[in-house]
């Protein structure tokens, strides 16, 4: 029974524990309102009968002082009252002039202690003229026939009376189970959402309309899944920076070694290609060694750009205003931007707090977005670029933003733009991007990128210096 009921919706339960509620409740006052009927019944029913009896006492002084017995006899043989069962008359002797149903003693003494017999029974009644005996009166009542008669009634009633009852308790179950739907429907949303929560899903908002405590556990778990949503992300941030960290010591330790051997043998390759080319007068193999010095160059700047990525770090820090290195790194490209008739628009807030940082690691980080941007968009019609940067009192955080309208980035490249030698580029060698995201945690800040209404965001985050002038 206890698994059983453990078993049951909140619904059930509070659906059964009210019908059990209700059911005692109403046969309890049931009970008591037939009991109080039966008993206000037959108090009215000995009333009557007293009143009756005392009706026919009188009727019997008055035959026994007139001295008309036998007209007396003839009436109280056919007394029309159905609860007297029994009437017998003495006269002052003891002796009985009158009885329709023998049930009393032909003789009593007198006077009769007609208190002491009288009951819900009996109505013994010593009968004065003038303060003189002259007669006795017992009157026995018909119980049974009465209490028959009560018995029907209080069935009838009883049975009336839980007919209304179960109506009554079907309706409060029918308004209760609405009632109970509204106040545990919000139960059931929050419980399924919970189901959601385990099956990772933390993109939850219940809406409640109760402002009680339902509402503050609905309110308290809204604030729980957000959380949650918050610090798995967060988690999630942190690990693949920190995947993304570990990947480039790595790489950086390889590139250092690996660029430093092919540096060697390219040295080596491009010294013996010169002398073969001053040696050599064939066309043919004249344009083989020019080959194999154009590759030479290619790989001596691909290992010049590894060696570049294994040494960022440890350099020293200074003062840098963002919006002048910005406004450098455009006089620096501003004669191919205005060769590819690139339109630059730029929004730069004044008074912008000064950062820690190595102006030269800052510039190629700038170098790298924009080259990147202007290749976006060399080969579309109005090609446009902007640069915004900004300071959030709120966060105490500079943002840097450098959006294009170009192509764009698929968005299964997003995630790995950052990662080395990762490029959609046929010259590029990956780690443009991949030099930036790690000048910029040198710095201690946040690169992010995007696509948001048709433009390619990239985004900066600093914090500033705590000792600006």
């Amino acid at each position: 029974m206890k698994n059983f009921i453990k078993n049951l919706s909140i619904k059930w339960k509070i659906l059964i524990s009210s019908f059990i509620v209700l059911f005692i409740t109403i046969f309890l006052s049931d009970l008591i309102s037939l009991f109080t009927i039966y008993n206000t019944l037959l108090y009215r029913t000995e009333l009557k009968n007293y009143a009756d009896a005392k009706n026919l006492v009188s009727k019997i002084k008055h035959a026994i002082i007139s001295r008309n017995i036998k007209d007396l006899r003839y009436n109280l043989k056919y007394y029309p009252a159905k609860t007297l069962k029994n009437i017998t008359i003495y006269n002052n002797r003891g002796f009985q002039l009158f009885s329709n149903n023998y049930i009393f003693p032909k003789v009593v003494s007198l006077p009769f202690n007609d208190k002491k017999y009288t009951s819900d029974k009996y109505f013994i009644k010593n009968i004065y003229d003038k303060k003189k005996l002259i007669g006795v009166a017992a009157v026995s009542f018909n119980t049974k026939r009465e209490s028959e008669i009560i018995n029907k009634r209080i069935l009838w009633a009883a049975a009336r009376f839980f007919i209304i009852g179960f109506i009554f308790i079907l309706i409060g179950l029918i308004l209760l189970n609405f009632i109970v739907l509204f106040i545990i429907n919000p139960l059931i949303d929050l419980n399924k959402n919970i189901d959601k929560i385990k099956n990772g899903n933390y993109d939850i908002n219940i809406k409640s309309e109760f402002h009680d405590e339902i509402g503050n556990i609905i309110n308290a778990f809204n604030s729980m899944a957000l959380s949650i949503k918050e610090y798995i992300i967060t988690i999630e941030k942190l690990a693949k920076e920190k995947e993304e960290l570990n990947c480039m010591a790595y790489i950086g330790e390889m590139s250092s070694m690996v660029s430093h051997e092919v540096k060697n043998a390219v040295y080596i390759i491009s010294s013996a290609n010169k002398y073969i080319k001053n040696e050599i007068e064939s066309n043919q193999a004249l344009e083989l060694v020019n080959i194999i010095d154009k590759e030479s160059d290619r790989l001596n700047n691909l290992s010049v750009s590894f060696m570049n990525f294994a040494k960022i770090g440890g350099s020293e820090l200074s003062k840098i205003r963002l919006n002048e290195l910005i406004l450098k790194t455009l006089d620096l490209l501003n004669y191919e931007i205005k060769q590819l008739n690139i339109e630059i628009n730029t929004d730069l807030q004044d008074n912008i707090p000064q950062i820690d940082g190595n102006e030269d690691m800052l510039k190629q980080v700038f170098i790298n977005i924009i080259i990147n941007a202007i290749d976006a968009t060399a080969n579309i019609a109005n090609g446009k670029i902007w640069i915004l940067s900004y300071f959030d009192n709120n966060n105490d955080t500079i943002y840097l933003n450098f959006e294009d309208n170009g192509a764009g980035i698929p968005e299964d490249n997003m995630k790995k733009i950052f990662k080395p030698f990762f490029t959609t580029k046929n010259s590029g060698t990956g780690l443009g991007l991949a030099i930036s995201y790690k000048i910029i945690n040198i710095h201690k800040g946040v690169i992010e990128v995007k696509r948001e209404k048709g433009r390619t965001i990239f985004s900066i985050q600093f914090k500033p210096s705590h000792s600006n002038n």
